[in-house]
């Protein structure tokens, strides 16, 4: 048997605005989720910045997507707009522990299926 590998995957917390706002309230990124509950926005301050579905902030339908493909695991990191490289590097550095803690907790919850990368803070350089 072949085990199906999904090598590039983003996952993006349930952030509030409120959170968000803590690092940036013009720029940092938070998640709006519909009425629906299975469909959301990602947003920059106040501007909608990408639409989204609930698998992007829920293992659970995460999974249950993975397994209707029938891949056995998903490799994830956080989304590139998650990664505050415009802010100073203190709020930086905290802003990625925080999603680090998230991505921990969303895949202890289904760490057979969703083992995740952390990302260390490493400011761009500026020329």
């Amino acid at each position: 048997m072949t085990l199906r590998i999904d090598m590039h995957s983003h996952f993006f917390p349930p952030i509030t605005q409120a959170e968000a706002a803590s690092l940036d309230p013009e720029r940092a990124p938070w998640l709006r989720i519909d009425a629906d509950g299975e469909h959301g926005m990602i947003m920059t301050g106040e501007r909608p910045f990408r639409p989204v579905k609930r698998a992007l902030w829920d293992p659970v339908a995460r999974v249950a997507e993975l397994d209707a493909l029938g891949v056995e695991r998903q490799l994830m990191c956080a989304t590139p707009v998650m990664f505050g490289y415009s802010q100073e590097p203190h709020a930086a550095h905290e802003w990625a522990m925080r999603m680090n803690d998230s991505l921990r907790s969303t895949s202890r919850r289904k760490r057979r299926w969703l083992p995740g990368v952390r990302r260390l803070w490493i400011r761009p350089s500026r020329s």
